[in-house]
């Protein structure tokens, strides 16, 4: 599965697999440090290679989960997970987390990760409910989820609580 944008500048969308671990956890360590909508300061992300590999693994392994890359020139540049439950009566729910490199924001890399999620959860016999929760300061965004069908479903007032407080926004998708 892969999309192009302006080539030879190629932009892959795949399946995450083990070797990708070092590479993950450096993207997500620069995402996370410059961002303001991921509720985690980036000396709380602490996993190994192996405990990312494991992580990965829990991916490949459970029908309903699947984790997405981003790929420029060999480089990560962006990620998004959709976890299913493991609990038998919550399988057919996923929840969606996603990052991109700073770099690379606001250039259609979410759209295209997007993309390839929703595609992917509207195959799976599995999943039939995909949510996320979203800093309601994250304006782009709730924007780009709105756009592929996800509705606000709950408001957390002042939830955040950083420099600027900000409400914790859950959206949903029924396919």
């Amino acid at each position: 599965m892969a999309a192009t944008i302006n080539k030879p500048d190629e932009i892959v969308i795949r399946h995450a697999t083990l070797k990708d671990a070092a590479a993950l956890i450096h993207l997500k360590k620069g995402y996370i440090k410059e961002t303001t909508s991921i509720p985690l300061y980036v000396y709380e992300y602490t996993n190994t290679i192996v405990q990312e590999q494991e992580w990965i693994d829990k991916f490949i392994m459970q029908d309903n989960c699947a984790l997405f890359v981003a790929e420029h020139n060999g480089a990560l540049i962006g990620n998004l997970d959709l976890t299913g439950s493991p609990r038998q009566k919550l399988a057919h729910t996923a929840m969606l987390g996603m990052g991109v490199a700073w770099n690379w924001q606001n250039k259609k890399i979410g759209t295209l990760l997007m993309e390839a999620a929703m595609d992917w959860a509207a195959k799976n016999s599995i999943v039939s409910i995909v949510w996320l929760e979203v800093y309601s300061t994250n304006t782009g965004g709730r924007k780009l989820y709105q756009n592929f069908g996800f509705e606000e479903c709950g408001i957390m007032k002042n939830f955040f609580n950083e420099e600027v407080s900000a409400d914790k926004i859950s959206m949903i998708k029924y396919l």
